[in-house]
């Protein structure tokens, strides 16, 4: 089975670094698909491209399975509102 997990990455303060300890210890006992938080993680990064960058590089560092259409939206880098994203993401 698996499960999908939403949650923040890079951000400033510690909840971030919780979740990416999680994640870690998750990867080794469960089967998941990881979606990066859409108002701290994915709207920052499509209009900031350093922020962005950074984003793309803790996914990879930790390989996440992260799914295709939300790293082709991070390679697109188009201007979303969060309702908007949260739209696209919810039909993907």
């Amino acid at each position: 089975m698996t499960i999908v997990i939403i949650g923040e990455l890079i951000n400033q303060g510690g909840g971030s670094v919780r979740n990416e300890e999680l994640l870690k210890r998750f990867k080794s006992k469960i089967d998941f698909i990881f979606i990066p938080s859409i108002r701290w993680n994915i709207y920052p990064a499509l209009v900031n491209l350093d922020y962005c960058r950074r984003l793309k590089e803790k996914i990879f560092e930790l390989n996440l399975n992260v799914p295709d259409f939300i790293l082709k939206l991070l390679e697109d880098r188009r201007k979303y509102s969060i309702f908007s994203l949260i739209n696209f993401i919810s039909k993907n």
